[in-house]
């Protein structure tokens, strides 16, 4: 019989000396020691949780979240303010239409609001053939002919960089749009060092405080629980356009047009609209920088939407996913209003992590790198963690999916090693003596003898023991 990794054997002769065993006649049964290595095994509940979730954030042109980033105000000729500020490498991109699940930032804002009521002008819009997303919001059947020339009949996009409502709502949406202009003066977020957030404060007051202003948008189509999400999805739309998703890890964080500065986003887009076929003749050049035939790649691709070929992206128009993904979870529905920084969908990981909160009597035996048995499969734990509350807590990851969804409790089975290359007996044939010392019985003859053992751990039914006069293939006699 093999227990824990330790192999016992069981003779089954039983024997019923008086001498041995006592006059109830009890049966006892006479085992073979084996040497190796003793284990303890100790099963606490974790908790499921999605590794690598996307949580995908509504950007506008002109919006009022701040990120910590230095920002450069320009002013056109006709009065608007427009900047660009670039993501700090001291905790990746910091600006974003996709941002990690559970980061989020403070801020106390002070607002005086006006409404402009537009009313939308019906039009056609003719393209390329489309599938529509739940609510309305178009999808994508691929990029048109490349021979064939921009349909200028098409409406313009939705422009978002002023604070005005825009003049047209594409024919799709019914509903009158509401632009909401705000004055916001946003303070630190707490915690030290720039926290991530979804997207960048686009002005820059007086003595360094933010301004910026904010535009409310109404959802026309949103995806469902369970879509499956890859590079040219389209995700949600807004006022009629389409949000996609693009392939790449890095936030999109600013406008991108002829006219940017070169930025590790400009080649994440060309590598994306590449690998989509949006560059059938290969003039694009995935690099930093923006030319013509990104222009050209661009303009492909938005006319395979269905949009106006602007041959520039928008700060908004896109969310770059760093993997596949499906939706997760759904915070808004048609018609609702979303503005800068409002969550609209989250998306799956792409993967699972355990959660144990370790007990006090286990964190000394429990450590990263550890194997586990973790809801059936194996597993490591990957790391330990402090809560603020003081409780360790292990993260370990499977070594397979889970069919357990998040949030659901799972067994994880920590075992460490107590003794090794020891001599295993049944816990029950080791005898305590009135001195308080240990012994085995073996068999000798009719009769049987105490053998004194040192105790060198216990685990359940079995104990590991040294003694001088017993060694592996010794038989020692135990209750049946």
């Amino acid at each position: 019989m093999v227990v824990g990794g330790i192999a016992l054997t069981r003779d089954d002769t039983t024997s019923t000396t008086p001498d041995a065993v006592g006059s109830t006649g009890a049966a006892i049964d006479e085992v073979t020691i084996e040497r190796g290595d003793l284990l303890v095994s100790d099963s606490v509940d974790g908790t499921v949780e999605e590794t690598g979730t996307i949580a995908v954030v509504h950007r506008v042109e002109g919006g009022s979240i701040s990120t910590g980033v230095a920002t450069t105000a320009a002013t056109s000729s006709s009065g608007a303010t427009s900047s660009e500020s670039t993501p700090t490498a001291a905790d990746g991109a910091t600006a974003s239409a996709v941002v990690p699940a559970g980061r989020s930032t403070t801020a106390t804002t002070t607002t005086v609001t006006t409404t402009t009521t537009t009313t939308p002008t019906p039009s056609s819009v003719p393209g390329p053939s489309t599938t529509t997303l739940p609510g309305g919001g178009p999808q994508p059947s691929g990029p048109p002919d490349p021979s064939s020339p921009p349909d200028t009949s098409m409406p313009p996009t939705t422009d978002t960089t002023d604070v005005t409502a825009p003049s047209t709502v594409p024919s799709s949406s019914s509903v009158p749009v509401t632009s909401t202009p705000t004055s916001t003066t946003p303070t630190a977020p707490t915690g030290s060092g720039p926290v991530p957030t979804a997207g960048a404060a686009t002005g820059a007051a007086p003595g360094g405080a933010t301004s910026a202003a904010s535009t409310t948008e109404v959802l026309t189509g949103v995806a469902s629980i369970g879509d499956e999400v890859a590079s040219g999805d389209v995700v949600y739309s807004v006022n009629g356009s389409p949000i996609v998703a693009l392939a790449g890890a890095l936030p999109a964080w600013r406008t991108m047009s002829a006219s940017s500065s070169d930025g590790a986003d400009i080649a994440q887009l060309e590598a994306a609209l590449v690998a989509l076929g949006y560059d059938p003749d290969g003039n694009v050049e995935i690099d930093a920088a923006w030319d013509a035939a990104t222009t050209a790649s661009v303009r492909l691709w938005q006319r395979g939407l269905g949009v106006d070929d602007t041959g520039e992206v928008t700060l908004g128009r896109l969310v770059f996913v760093p993997h596949d993904a499906a939706v997760a979870s759904v915070t808004v529905a048609v018609g609702d209003t979303v503005s800068d920084g409002d969550e609209v969908v989250a998306l799956t990981g792409v993967g699972q992590q355990v959660v144990v909160d370790v007990p006090v009597e286990l964190q000394a035996r429990v450590e990263p790198a550890q194997t586990v048995e973790v809801g059936g499969v194996e597993g490591v734990v990957s790391r330990l963690r402090s809560t603020d509350d003081g409780t360790v807590q292990a993260l370990v990851v499977p070594s397979e999916p889970l069919a357990d969804a998040a949030g659901a409790s799972v067994a994880v089975t920590f075992e460490t090693i107590v003794a090794t290359d020891a001599l295993i007996v049944p816990t029950e044939a080791v005898v305590s003596l009135l001195d308080g010392s240990y012994a085995v019985d073996v068999a000798q003859g009719a009769r049987r003898r105490h053998v004194p053992v040192e105790i060198v751990g216990v685990s359940g039914i079995r104990t590991a023991i040294e003694s001088d006069e017993l060694d592996a293939g010794s038989t020692v006699l135990s209750p049946a």
